[in-house]
């Protein structure tokens, strides 16, 4: 009646017996993302100005060349120093030769070197760099701090179509965690000199339709309401890329407040993933406390973007802390080290150079190189 009309609806998690409901309204001022979560007997609406965000997108929208490259998973080791802690870069190239990124690494300029000439080595046309996407999962240095040095070096020479985000404002945030809204600034201040590229504000049951690969957004600060963020990494997106066949769920930071806000909300089986990327940390259950985030996604393969140390299994680090090893190596995590499903197929950062060819629904080739260095020499 007040003349909004329906853009889109998330019908993939209707179908579970939770049966929420996420869609997206519009008229020509405003955006209104609708969140009914029937198992908490919940509505949630959010109202912005179409001027702050871009739409997510439709499937007719999605227009671009098949079969050019290989779809391919990196996970980029950030050449790790003595306390250097945690940090994320992941690069999806997609099957015309665009990108997905997520995060991208430490407040340092060789690691944005690092990112950029990963991104040549691995382009169609290493003078011609599509960036499909760029998601910020949240705005902490060690995961978005590079990105003000390569949007200082490199802004002429990417093209970025969209930024995907969702930044909390102060009042959201306790007073101990009142430098998250700060941090977000080295994101807002730079995102404006790509020229061109839009910004969508992530919201849950946002579909983003990007070339070959679908990304449907599961969390964002918007569930944790009513509550404050009084420990910033619950302002980590969640959400799952599905290319060639293969599911990736992107965890960001989130620890188990997070985990249980969506374990509330979702069936089980919205989790199952063949790849998962573990928060630094992993989610840290109670030891008696029996259920758990990680079985719900039943991963195949790990990637864990943890700094320097040894790893020989969970069990190593008993009285042992190297860096952030010392995540890695407790026992809430063990549940990777024991599954007989990914126990070999854990991979670590470190500095390395991880690389997965996903394919008719398998990974078929699986490359690793010591670093940066090695992998582009």
């Amino acid at each position: 009646a007040a003349g909004y009309t329906l853009y889109t609806t998330d019908s993939e998690t209707e179908k579970g017996k939770n049966s929420n409901q996420f869609s997206t309204y519009i008229d020509d001022e405003y955006v209104l993302t609708l969140m009914h979560l029937r198992p908490e007997k919940e509505f949630r609406i959010v109202v912005e100005s179409r001027t702050q965000t871009a739409l997510a997108g439709l499937p007719e929208d999605n227009v671009y060349t098949k079969g050019v490259c290989d779809t391919t998973l990196t996970q980029i080791g950030l050449l790790y120093k003595k306390g250097d802690f945690n940090g994320q870069s992941h690069v999806m190239r997609l099957e015309d030769g665009s990108f997905l990124i997520v995060d991208g690494g430490f407040d340092r300029e060789d690691v944005a070197d690092r990112l950029y000439q990963v991104l040549q080595e691995q382009a169609p046309d290493p003078d011609n760099i599509v960036i499909a996407a760029w998601f910020f999962t949240h705005s902490h240095g060690d995961h978005c701090g590079l990105f003000k040095h390569f949007a200082k070096k490199y802004n002429t020479k990417v093209t970025v179509e969209r930024f995907i985000y969702n930044l909390p404002v102060v009042s959201q945030c306790t007073e101990e965690e009142i430098g998250t809204p700060s941090d977000n600034m080295v994101i807002e201040n730079h995102v404006g000199k790509f020229e061109g590229a839009e910004v969508v504000r992530a919201r849950p049951g946002q579909i983003y339709y990007i070339r070959n690969a679908t990304v449907r957004m599961l969390y964002t600060a918007d569930l944790y309401l009513p509550a404050i963020i009084d420990y910033g990494n619950s302002a980590s997106l969640t959400f799952q890329i599905e290319a060639e066949g293969m599911k990736t769920l992107i965890l960001g930071d989130i620890g188990l407040h997070v985990a249980k806000v969506m374990m509330k909300i979702y069936d089980a089986d919205e989790f199952q993933s063949e790849i998962i990327q573990v928060a630094h940390h992993g989610i840290g259950w109670s030891p008696n406390n029996e259920e758990n985030f990680y079985p719900m996604v039943d991963p195949t393969y790990v990637l864990w973007p943890c700094g320097t140390g040894p790893l020989t299994g969970w069990e190593s680090g008993e009285g042992y802390i190297e860096d952030n090893i010392y995540f890695v190596n407790q026992y809430y995590n063990k549940f990777f080290f024991e599954s007989e499903k990914c126990k070999d197929n854990i991979y670590i950062a470190q500095d390395d150079v991880v690389i997965l060819t996903l394919k008719d629904g398998a990974v078929t080739k699986i490359e690793v190189f010591e670093n940066v260095p090695e992998y582009i020499k």
